[in-house]
């Protein structure tokens, strides 16, 4: 009998893990974009460039030159915020192209979010660093 019940304290945490797990996938846009892909059978490859066209592998260049230069929050933020409004730009066109079932779109577009996100992520690590 104590064996059964270590056997449900077991379960019922492996389902807690698999809810809370689940809970972050869908509530980070990127996360639940790379889950939708896989789920349609077009994942996203972390070395596929070839969908990812020279400009804004540039422009992303650039913009990381620009953060690794910045010297205050006051330069920090203007990026921080273009950088959050591209984010914000590709998820509408992720959730429409999902939504149209343009799923090479999505991949696309998930794609182009993957390398806004890490931008923004090292912005708000710069920032956090200097407070």
């Amino acid at each position: 009998h104590v064996s059964s019940d270590e056997e449900v304290k077991t379960e019922m945490a492996e389902k807690a893990i698999d809810v809370t797990r689940a809970f972050n996938t869908i509530g980070d846009p990127l996360s639940r974009a790379l889950y939708l892909l896989e789920l349609r059978g077009a994942s996203l490859d972390e070395s596929d460039n070839s969908i990812i066209d020279g400009s804004l592998l540039m422009k992303i260049m650039e913009l990381r030159e620009e953060v690794e230069g910045a010297s205050s929050d006051e330069e920090l933020r203007p990026l921080l915020q273009s950088c959050e409004e591209s984010i914000r730009e590709l998820c509408k066109g992720i959730d429409n192209s999902f939504r149209a079932n343009k799923i090479e779109d999505a991949r696309i577009l998930t794609a182009k979010l993957q390398y806004w996100k890490r931008i923004e992520e090292r912005i708000v690590d710069k920032i956090s660093s200097k407070t």
